[in-house]
């Protein structure tokens, strides 16, 4: 019986969105960034699907563009790092891990407004993630 409980209460959390961690404006929130990638983007939003099986439908980013860096969050519990298949042509990308979690980062050039985007494979399941860019004032 607690079993079907704790089951029951996992499921409810994880379908009202209380366990993720990609949703719109929390994209920031867990684990805070190193010191190197200080400051936050004022503006910050990541949208899109969640993984499943070996799915990864694309994901949306807007991010202001005063220098801040915009931040989305892959639970993939260690394993082989993301390879980078399209860099972004007006920002920069850095990746990292940190207690399972993969943390890919993202910085527009400064003042640069429109879009942008970039790829990465994650090479052992072989999922390919495309990440579309919108920068804005």
């Amino acid at each position: 019986m607690t079993t079907s409980l704790t089951r029951a209460i996992f499921m409810i959390a994880s379908c009202t969105g209380l366990m993720g961690w990609s949703q719109p404006g929390d994209a920031q929130t867990y684990p805070p960034p190193p010191p190197g990638m200080t400051p936050k983007a004022r503006v910050c939003q990541v949208e899109g699907g969640r993984m499943e099986g070996r799915t990864a439908p694309p994901k949306t980013i807007t991010v202001s563009n005063e220098g801040g860096w915009c931040n989305d969050y892959r639970f993939a519990g260690g394993g082989t790092p993301f390879m980078v298949l399209r860099q972004p042509e007006h920002g920069e990308l850095m990746m990292r891990v940190d207690n399972g979690w993969k943390i890919i980062s993202y910085r527009p050039t400064q003042r640069y407004a429109g879009a942008d985007g970039f790829e990465l494979l994650w090479p052992s399941p072989g999922i390919h993630m495309v990440y579309n860019i919108t920068a804005v004032p």
